[in-house]
């Protein structure tokens, strides 16, 4: 573990089987912190029609975009931290098309979806503004992040997600989608 962690993996998210105590006690020993399990789900892209609340960078602009992202963010796991700005550059550079697949979701959501590999799409961010979460607007919001995918020519999407987000695994289920990968993460330092 030690030779693995000052070498070209440092600074990196070690990963490990969730039920490996021995990895986890070995990396907690030395002052690693745990990110929790997490879990890759894939599958088909279904048919999806556009939402026409959806609005793409390419007309509401970059600066809409993080205030949303932003707003968003105060009430998200803080492993994506409270500022937008700083996502949205550690997301570039951005690939063709982008700013006609990132966008906001009517005056409540903000998608992320990205070509990650050819055919293959995923949600780099999906989000609802914190007052208004319930009663569906997420699934609209990934509903319209698949649609902008489809559109794009995609028809496969792999997403992560934690395993303790029921919603988002119950949303990803009734899509059709399976877990394919669970995992423990862990990166150094408090």
């Amino acid at each position: 573990l030690d030779a693995l962690v000052r070498g070209p993996f440092r600074g990196c998210e070690l990963r490990h089987d969730p039920d490996d105590a021995a990895w986890s006690d070995a990396l907690g020993d030395r002052g690693w912190h745990d990110l929790g399990v997490r879990e890759r789900w894939a599958g088909s892209i279904p048919e999806r029609r556009e939402d026409p609340a959806f609005v793409p960078v390419a007309a509401c602009g970059w600066t809409a975009f993080t205030e949303r992202l932003t707003a968003v963010l105060a009430a998200a796991p803080s492993r994506f931290g409270a500022d937008g700005a700083a996502l949205v550059d550690a997301w570039s550079p951005f690939g063709p098309g982008e700013d006609e697949r990132f966008g906001l979701v009517g005056d409540f959501g903000i998608v992320a979806p990205r070509c990650v590999e050819p055919g293959v799409g995923a949600m780099l961010f999906v989000g609802v503004l914190p007052g208004r979460r319930g009663g569906g607007l997420g699934r609209r919001t990934y509903d319209a992040g698949l649609a902008r995918l489809r559109s794009a020519g995609l028809e496969h999407t792999e997403d992560e997600v934690e395993a303790t987000n029921a919603p988002m695994r119950a949303l990803f289920q009734s899509l059709g989608l399976e877990c394919v990968a669970r995992w423990r993460g862990w990166v150094e330092g408090p």
